[in-house]
């Protein structure tokens, strides 16, 4: 089993393995004297294995030591969290760690503080942070310029990290522009496509509406008559129809009264031979 256990600033990381850590306080290795006053004195610490990436600082100017007879403490400024503990003498072959590290520490590098820069987690505001220049000039001249070398290696970093998301930005823009001038083309190219077969949709209702008018179809008819004798009245009458054309209803034309048929007279009778 590995895992990694880190500050409250993820400013320092401790990558163990195994999971059995053996408890243990400063106070009773008998190595210090009685009286000596220190917070992790009587506080439980847990002896661990080291994994093969060890202990890594991200910011070691952040990281305060004291010596405690053969014991190391480290400490980060930025989150006031004792970390570690090693041996003087055998250094990373024996760690503690203290009960105030987190596991993973996933969780700080999604809060607000975290530096996308500086990879931890920093705190505090603005107005305060504005008086760097100040604080820097006063610590150089406390130190004699040691501590600029660590100001130097910070704005480089920033510096670094800053023309680094500049090169990616714009090729990350490039891209975009490229992407989006491609679907432009093709775009611009379906127009130009659909206009021309617009056209010759145009074009050809034309065409089919020139012909119709110079060559009209002649009018179907039919020359069929029919004889309709009506009954509606005592006297007939004879009454012709020209069929219509199709989907017509039969036109009247004329109509004249049918003649009764003639009786035969007494001098026709006698010229009968029977």
């Amino acid at each position: 089993m590995m895992g990694v256990l880190t500050c409250g600033c993820l400013n320092v990381s401790v990558h163990y393995k195994g999971s059995v850590w053996k408890e243990k306080s400063l106070s009773s290795s008998h190595i210090f004297p009685e009286d000596t006053v220190d917070p992790l004195m009587n506080q439980p610490l847990y002896e661990i294995e080291l994994d093969v990436a060890g202990i890594v600082v991200e910011h070691k100017v952040l990281v305060l030591t004291r010596t405690l007879g053969d014991w190391a403490v480290h400490t980060c400024s930025n989150c006031s969290t004792h970390v570690y503990v090693v041996h003087r003498v055998k250094e990373q072959s024996r760690v503690f760690v203290t009960s105030q590290l987190q596991t993973g520490g996933d969780g700080l590098r999604t809060s607000d503080g975290y530096s996308l820069v500086f990879k931890i987690v920093l705190k505090g505001d603005l107005e305060t942070a504005e008086l760097d220049g100040f604080r820097r000039k006063r610590v150089s001249s406390m130190t004699f310029g040691k501590e600029d070398h660590a100001f130097n290696k910070i704005h480089s970093q920033m510096k670094d990290f800053l023309n680094h998301e500049q090169v990616s930005m714009e090729e990350r823009v490039r891209r975009y522009e490229d992407d989006q001038r491609s679907a432009f083309a093709e775009l611009q190219e379906r127009a130009h496509r659909d206009r021309s077969l617009l056209f010759a949709a145009i074009s050809h209702a034309t065409e089919r509406t020139n012909s119709s008018l110079e060559h009209p179809s002649p009018p179907v008819t039919s020359s069929i008559t029919s004889s309709v004798l009506l009954r509606s009245s005592p006297t007939k009458k004879q009454v012709t129809l020209v069929a219509a054309p199709q989907h017509s209803s039969p036109v009247l034309l004329s109509e004249s009264p049918l003649e009764p048929p003639m009786e035969a007279s007494a001098e026709d009778n006698r010229n009968v031979t029977v």
